[in-house]
């Protein structure tokens, strides 16, 4: 039995949305400019990008730190150390921003079909250029459903229906 307040999507809703994509198939999508002031995901991504791209950046000094130090000769090595501990020590605070940034992210509900689009491509692409899992199995769950909520709206929208979804 469905509960009452929610959504599913069913085999008539796949139909729609097959239907309503073949002609869109072949659209380009809009940029994510066009449309952030429309969907709060836009302001998502934009807030973990950068969050991410800085953990990238000292994971990186992390790395050139302990090559210069196995190659270091003795002198050399107390600042070398001291180089490696603070690289190391910034790792938890940037860590902890990006981990934030992620679950507001996989949180945030897209408002148009085009942020829903846009997290996912998001989401894939991390993915398939640094083998990097954004959240775990409820953060995936969550942006799931909250991309659900997106398309099935988006569908009622393009079919002239008005009623919650969420």
């Amino acid at each position: 039995m469905a509960q009452a307040g929610r959504t599913f999507i069913i085999r008539r809703h796949l139909m729609a949305a097959s239907a309503a994509l073949v002609p869109a198939a072949n659209m380009p999508l809009p940029s994510p400019a066009h449309t952030a002031s429309a969907d709060p995901i836009f302001a998502a991504i934009d807030a973990h990008a950068p969050a991410y791209a800085e953990l990238l950046v000292l994971f990186d000094a992390q790395s050139a730190a302990e090559k210069a130090l196995r190659q270091a000769i003795d002198e050399k090595r107390p600042t070398l150390e001291a180089r490696l501990d603070e690289a190391l020590a910034a790792e938890g605070h940037l860590g902890l921003i990006e981990i934030d940034a992620s679950q507001r992210l996989v949180s945030t509900i897209p408002a148009t079909l085009s942020g829903a689009a846009a997290v996912l491509r998001y989401v894939r692409e991390l993915f398939e250029r640094d083998k990097y899992a954004l959240c775990e199995d409820d953060g995936y769950r969550a942006l799931l459903y909250s991309t659900e909520c997106a398309i099935l709206a988006g569908l009622e929208r393009a079919q002239g229906v008005d009623s919650n979804v969420v």
